[in-house]
């Protein structure tokens, strides 16, 4: 295990992982203290629509979002972190897209339906994992709320892997200030930084489970039997099996995996938030 890089010879720049490792505690936070109390606020009219395992979406309400929160924060708890450089990124967007063109369609053909996708015997590097992905414009499709640029996963205990994503906060109050000016209304700086302070750098944007093909569609109370999955979901999931494969490989490969232990400040802090300081895997692809 490399605990001491050489600054000279090494691409890692030791803020950037102090970066990675206060999205994982700001995303710990929220889930920990704020998330059952924004899940089920109503502004307007309207809630914030999230997914939940199939087994917690049967809970009464607010049972649901509590537990669901709580399951959440262990995930977090006990995630390893990833932090994929903007060259490797780019990797596994192509990858994904490379993985989405060679066995989506054969998969929905099989299955006779079309929610179900190919995992190509691909699986997650760690039980339980955050990884943050440091392309500037993030990963997946251009849509509201904002670039998606980390995301945990965590196995489910019925079977098959929960995966969040979650996108950049500040894009997504750049987005509530742009829409608030194009409505008329006023989007104070106290809001933006009302909702820094509540959800985070990060904001818990898109869920997903998987969980092994069967020959009948797995029954959810929040989807239908043969419902489709969003496109820009599909090409998440496939970034996101692109990644794992990436981080899964030798450590002297194509994309170099340097593993460390997090620095002595930053456990310090994950240990004030009650959060275990995490193992750190750096994904660095070098130029050609």
């Amino acid at each position: 295990m490399d605990t001491t890089p050489n600054p000279a010879s090494s691409p890692i720049h030791l803020d950037e992982l102090e970066q990675a490792a206060l999205c994982r505690r700001g995303a710990y936070e929220f889930l920990r203290r704020y998330a059952p109390t924004a899940w089920t606020h109503e502004h307007g009219g309207k809630r914030w629509h999230i997914l939940m395992p199939a087994d917690v979406a049967r809970l009464p309400e607010p049972r649901r979002y509590r537990v669901h929160a709580r399951q959440e924060a262990r995930r977090v708890n006990m995630a390893e972190l990833f932090v994929v450089c903007p060259r490797t990124t780019e990797r596994a967007v192509s990858g994904g897209r490379l993985l989405f063109d060679s066995t989506h369609q054969e998969a929905v053909e099989m299955a006779e339906r079309p929610n179900v996708l190919s995992t190509a015997g691909i699986t997650p590097p760690a039980r339980h994992g955050f990884v943050v992905w440091q392309a500037p414009a993030g990963v997946g499709a251009a849509e509201p709320p904002g670039p998606v640029v980390a995301c945990h996963w965590g196995p489910l205990d019925g079977g098959g892997t929960w995966i969040v994503w979650w996108s950049d906060q500040h894009a997504a109050n750049a987005r509530y200030r742009q829409q608030a000016r194009a409505e008329g209304e006023e989007f104070r700086n106290e809001t933006a930084l009302g909702l820094l302070t509540t959800l985070g750098r990060l904001l818990y944007d898109t869920q997903q489970q998987i969980t092994p093909c069967t020959d009948e569609p797995i029954e959810h109370p929040q989807v239908e039997p043969d419902a489709p999955v969003d496109t820009r979901e599909v090409d998440l999931l496939h970034t996101t099996l692109a990644t794992w494969e990436l981080l899964s490989g030798p450590v002297d490969g194509p994309t170099r995996l340097t593993r460390l232990d997090p620095e002595p400040h930053v456990a310090a802090a994950d240990r004030r938030a009650r959060l275990n300081p995490a193992l750190v895997t750096y994904a660095h692809t070098p130029a050609l």
